[in-house]
């Protein structure tokens, strides 16, 4: 029987269900109630694209990661003051990837996304895996070319949605040389979509989480 309300301290999914006689109950409804500030288009941004690589290196290529692409990266960025919630936040262009429940960003911090976590470890052994949200999960991962990228707030609202290339006004560097793409001034929340927002990265295989 009902006892009285219950705290919830952290973002969680809960299930429920009525009781509707004695031995009948209805169906299930399923809320996540996200605990904090949420995600939004004013407080995240996507600050780095690792869309191109550079070749492996004969060690990496002895230590199994022969494909260039598994290099690939995403980073986020949480530009305001208070800590965001990333639950159900969506990359549902360029790459398929949900953030987990509970996932959470502080004030300045940045997550990846990375195509192949052992490739990527074993290319920047600095990071702490604690600052990889997961994994690409399409198997294609980043267009060299170029390709748009939207990524969702929980709610269903776009928080950033562009489109990045490797030539015109887009630097090049980036398409294969070492660095990444990297946004120029993310605290100001600059226009994804203007190439001129964007540079490369000052170091070779990018800045990943930091």
């Amino acid at each position: 029987s009902y006892s009285g309300p219950f705290t919830v301290n952290a973002t969680t999914p809960i299930i429920a269900r009525t009781r509707v006689s004695a031995s009948n109950w209805s169906g299930t409804d399923l809320e996540t109630y996200i605990i904090g500030t949420p995600a939004d288009v004013t407080n995240l941004v996507i600050s780095e694209i690792h869309y191109h690589p550079s070749e492996p290196t004969p060690a990496e290529i002895t230590a199994g990661h022969t494909d260039q692409d598994d290099f690939e990266f995403l980073e986020v960025l949480n530009t305001s003051t208070d800590t965001i919630d990333l639950t159900d936040v969506t990359f549902s262009a360029g790459i398929n990837f949900t953030f987990p429940t509970g996932t959470s960003l502080l004030p300045g911090q940045r997550l990846v996304i990375v195509k192949d976590q052992s490739a990527f470890l074993f290319r920047n052994p600095t990071v702490s895996p604690g600052s990889i949200a997961g994994e690409f999960q399409n198997a294609t991962g980043l267009s060299n070319g170029g390709e748009t990228i939207t990524l969702n707030a929980a709610n269903g609202t776009t928080i950033r949605s562009f489109t990045y290339d490797d030539e015109i006004l887009w630097t090049e560097i980036p398409d294969g040389s070492g660095p990444s793409l990297v946004l120029i001034n993310p605290t100001y929340l600059p226009d994804h979509d203007n190439g001129n927002n964007w540079r490369p990265s000052l170091a070779q295989h990018g800045t990943p989480a930091t």
